[in-house]
């Protein structure tokens, strides 16, 4: 079952972002499908499953939009939270959906920051079978320790 890769296009959104940058988007949502992330996240969403309310977000995509977030500037949810509002690149991997700032911390703290070595364990060996150099996985891993420990603090 397909949990990041997109199954619809945006004719207004995808007519703004460049084909190039478009493909790198789908890349990355396709390693992430192929790093099993998937599984980590659905285990930790069934001890959090909703009890009524406005249906959620798509846990998946908003892990993308959030990754992605962190490898393009400082993390700050507040940050998050515009990017997803005004940049083309966030709306097409969120598919239009704006969650606001506390959605997001209340996701980082239950699923990511929670199973952050699985998580990343999962995405370094999906880089690592791609055939990636070494370096993008030592990149990811300086990447990933520097982030998450300006997140906790």
């Amino acid at each position: 079952m397909a949990y990041f890769t997109n199954s619809q296009g945006y004719l207004f959104l995808c007519s703004d972002i460049p084909f190039e940058e478009k493909q790198k988007l789908d890349d990355y949502l396709q390693l992430l499908e192929e790093s099993g992330v998937c599984k980590i996240i659905e285990e930790s969403l069934e001890k959090h499953l909703e009890k009524g309310g406005r249906p959620s977000y798509n846990p998946y995509r908003l892990f993308a939009a959030i990754l992605y977030a962190f490898s393009k500037h400082s993390g700050s949810l507040r940050r998050i939270e515009d990017s997803l509002k005004f940049d083309t690149r966030f709306m097409y991997l969120m598919e239009q959906k704006v969650p606001s700032y506390s959605t997001i911390s209340r996701f980082c703290n239950n699923v990511v920051v929670a199973r952050q070595k699985k998580v990343f364990s999962c995405i370094v060996e999906a880089i690592i079978k791609k055939g990636w150099k070494m370096s993008v996985a030592n990149a990811c891993w300086f990447a990933w320790d520097t982030i998450f420990a300006n997140f906790l603090r």
